[in-house]
């Protein structure tokens, strides 16, 4: 089992507490986990350097447990390629590509980050970063500048829509940096390059992918963001992501409708959850599933009691049920200290299973708080202002 470490594509790494593997080890599975570089020398895109680093960095490393995996006991023609957030999101990006073939058997993809850069977005954010800095956006003077400075000044865009609109970058890129569709190494977004690879004779693995109930409340709940929320900003991102003002009055509704505590906070965090990780994890599945592929896919909804419940089954919730890391000091910094451990073993065994190849429990019956993702209610097209909107924050 390889893992390979999420983070935005900007931090995190395979040290983090949170994905020590020796649960899994204990399971009978040789557990690697791996570094790669991120944020700018990662992923930010040069004219004069090679696209794409961060991914071929997992390449190599990938090519490493073929040619050496043996000699720790690992059998390098049964490889599954883990990984959550941005890992999950560069493992879809590393499906679509030939070389991979021969690579990884299985594949599992914890709320896969999908999204890809174009040229001109890899442009624009390197422009803005540069402009922060003060200093010519090239790879040379961006070197030049202190790790710690040039770190601090990425990560600022993260979440900050003020700065992103001042420099002219989208809503929708929540993160700065991302792969880049470069035109050598990727050549299109991952769910139409897993769609050509597959119709082309490439590998049909089998698939353990999901997502969590309320991602985006791990970037909104812990900074007090969600109760900053303003009716200016959930149209932005709707209108951005291709939204009409009636399919956003009527989204709101439906959501009043469940629940009237609703804030704006709360209508955002679902918005970006289903555009980000939910409906891009399903279009992935439905794919898979078209193709014959094997899939198993899973929607985790399990509910942090952290910062007095409000942290909810956000995004990375997951981990320390998957690894078996729930009774760790790191682990509950995310899911408090009494977590169920009945679903800490059922979805740990699963995970194990899948990556054994034993056969699979049934799938359709593993609770309420793990279970197949549904189906997201079609939106209406009455015009009107929701009641959300005209009552605000």
């Amino acid at each position: 089992m390889v893992w390979i470490p999420g983070g935005g594509f900007m931090r995190g790494g395979a040290s983090d507490a949170l994905y020590d593997g020796s649960a899994m080890a204990r399971q009978g599975i040789v557990f690697v986990s791996i570094n790669y570089r991120i944020g700018v020398d990662g992923f930010m895109h040069f004219d004069d350097a090679a696209p794409n680093r961060g991914l071929q960095d997992q390449l190599a490393a990938l090519r490493w447990v073929q040619e050496h995996i043996g000699l720790f006991g690992g059998d390098p023609r049964r490889v599954t390629v883990a990984g959550v957030s941005a890992g999950a999101g560069a493992i879809t990006h590393l499906m679509g590509l030939s070389s991979s073939d021969h690579l990884l058997e299985r594949v599992i993809l914890q709320s896969p980050s999908m999204q890809s850069h174009s040229l001109e977005d890899a442009q624009r954010i390197r422009h803005a970063l540069a402009g922060v800095l003060c200093v010519a956006p090239t790879r040379q003077a961006l070197a030049a500048v202190p790790l710690a400075s040039l770190t601090r000044a990425l990560a600022s865009f993260m979440g900050n829509e003020d700065l992103k609109k001042q420099w002219g970058l989208r809503p929708r890129n929540y993160f700065p940096v991302r792969p880049v569709i470069d035109g050598l190494l990727i050549e299109m977004e991952p769910l139409p390059a897993i769609e050509k690879r597959l119709n082309t004779g490439g590998a049909k693995r089998k698939v353990l992918l999901g997502s969590n109930a309320e991602e985006m409340r791990f970037y909104l709940v812990p900074n007090g963001e969600i109760d900053r929320i303003d009716e200016a900003r959930v149209r932005t991102f709707a209108e951005d992501i291709g939204w009409s003002a009636q399919t956003l009055a009527q989204t709101l509704d439906g959501y009043l409708a469940e629940s009237s505590q609703m804030s704006l906070g709360d209508a955002l965090s679902r918005i970006q959850t289903d555009y980000f990780y939910g409906k891009p994890t399903l279009a992935l599945e439905k794919l898979l599933h078209q193709a014959n592929c094997p899939t198993f896919l899973y929607r985790f909804e399990w509910q942090s009691p952290l910062y007095g419940g409000r942290l909810g089954a956000a995004h990375a919730m997951e981990i320390p049920f998957v690894l078996g890391n729930t009774h760790s000091s790191r682990a509950q910094e995310f899911i408090g200290a009494l977590a169920p451990g009945a679903l800490a073993h059922d979805m740990h065994t699963r995970w194990a299973r899948f990556v054994r190849g034993d056969a699979m429990p049934d799938w359709a019956d593993a609770g309420q708080r793990l279970r197949v993702f549904k189906k997201v209610k079609e939106i209406g097209t009455t015009e009107y202002e929701s009641p959300l909107m005209r009552r605000g924050p």
